[in-house]
């Protein structure tokens, strides 16, 4: 598993397709690999999820941290953004995210 550090030593290449709200990128499953980035672990999975919807790891930690958690899940619910990030509870490790609440 690759770390991306959040410096200028290795920078996320600005050119890096996204896709936003509006607009969604299309990206094809099983495009990108499990990452580290900032010290939390992310899927593959919400990965092209984030990509694919032009969700950057910032709104991520923000649902994370200010979002509600949503009864019997690992479901954060961000109700400013309108975002929902699905962590494994055991690890923390970011499953997927979406706008919207995700019903599980």
């Amino acid at each position: 598993m690759k770390e991306i550090l959040n410096d200028s030593s290795n920078p996320t290449p600005a050119s890096k397709p996204v896709g936003r709200k509006e607009a969604p990128l299309k990206v094809v499953s099983e495009t990108n690999t499990s990452q580290i980035i900032a010290g939390r672990e992310y899927s593959g999975h919400a990965l092209d999820r984030m990509q694919r919807r032009g969700l950057t790891p910032s709104v991520v930690e923000n649902t994370i941290e200010s979002g509600t958690s949503m009864s019997g899940t690992t479901a954060y619910h961000d109700a400013v953004n309108n975002v929902t990030v699905i962590i494994n509870t055991n690890s923390g490790r970011v499953v997927t995210v979406s706008y919207g609440k995700i019903r599980q």
